[in-house]
């Protein structure tokens, strides 16, 4: 008490933090500026402060709720078993291994997976490689997802083995979509690596089996004045459709989706291997086409 009043407890949070999953209490620093989670190192740092993680494996759903530098040792060995939710503007993610995904509710479907989320604005997404998206409970996985979101630069990142999940009762196959772009603008795309993605395969049925899922490399849905330079889409498949009585088509390959989308520039890409899926067993409809460029 001072002066009559209550001095309230200042907590210092500190510009750099460190993380390391072989950090414990007897760590110097722990529970300030060590951790051994990412997603203790976040909550702990100042915004606008950094999260250095060393090489090591990190079995985290991570959210993203301040503006921060989240920076790996290189994206090799420093391993996330999940993915990021990034709800803040200002963030940069760079040197990470991500695998697996981080599974969420969307608007457009019941369950999702991705690498990294965000729908927020001016960041940096940098040197990741991301890989191994899929899940058979999951329909759609995505390797990196923005929603409502502008300004952002996504540059030199490997994405590879996006899976969209197969069918179930009675659905289509999931899609594969290396990135995905919704409601977003003003977003540059250089130098990325997009490789091996797969649409789902179709459910089968007794009678009229289920169409495979459309394999993408970049997905634009109602997105305008993005910049995509010396990016490369490769292998790129639409998924099988189901057997049955009859068959279901073969899903889609396409390198670029652009869907009710405008105004952006594409400068020395390179897309290649796309092919569509094959058509089920069972009396034929039609196997999947393969595109470069798809406009809706």
């Amino acid at each position: 008490v001072f002066n009559g009043l209550t001095m309230g407890t200042y907590i210092d949070q500190p510009d750099f933090v460190y993380v390391d999953d072989d950090y414990a209490n007897a760590t110097p620093g722990w529970g300030y500026d060590h951790f051994s989670s990412i997603q203790a190192g976040i909550d702990a740092v100042n915004i606008s402060g950094t999260v250095f993680v060393y090489n090591g494996t990190y079995q985290e759903q991570i959210n993203v709720t301040k503006s921060v530098v989240l920076q790996g040792e290189n994206n090799v060995s420093t391993i996330v078993i999940g993915g990021f939710n990034v709800s803040q503007d200002n963030t940069t993610i760079k040197n990470f291994n991500i695998t697996h995904g981080y599974r969420f509710i969307s608007e457009e479907i019941n369950m999702i997976l991705t690498g990294i989320y965000s729908n927020s604005s001016n960041n940096t997404i940098d040197n990741n490689n991301i890989w191994n998206i899929t899940d058979i409970t999951v329909q759609n996985a995505t390797g990196i997802f923005l929603e409502n979101s502008e300004f952002n630069m996504i540059s030199y990142n490997k994405i590879s083995y996006i899976f969209g999940g197969s069918g179930s009762n009675d659905s289509n196959g999931g899609y594969g979509i290396g990135i995905k772009f919704k409601s977003s603008s003003c977003d540059t795309l250089l130098q990325n690596f997009i490789n091996n993605i797969s649409g789902g395969r179709g459910d089968d049925r007794g009678f009229t089996a289920s169409d495979g899922g459309y394999g993408i490399g970049i997905y634009l849905y109602s997105s305008s004045d993005c910049n995509f330079t010396q990016n490369t889409f490769q292998n790129i498949t639409g998924g099988n459709g189901g057997n049955g009585e009859f068959a279901g088509d073969g899903g889609y390959g396409i390198g670029v989706f652009l869907s009710s989308s405008v105004d952006s520039n594409f400068s020395l890409n390179i897309i290649q291997n796309v092919s569509g899926g094959k058509t089920g067993s069972g009396h034929a409809y039609n196997g999947g086409l393969g595109m470069g460029v798809y406009l809706l």
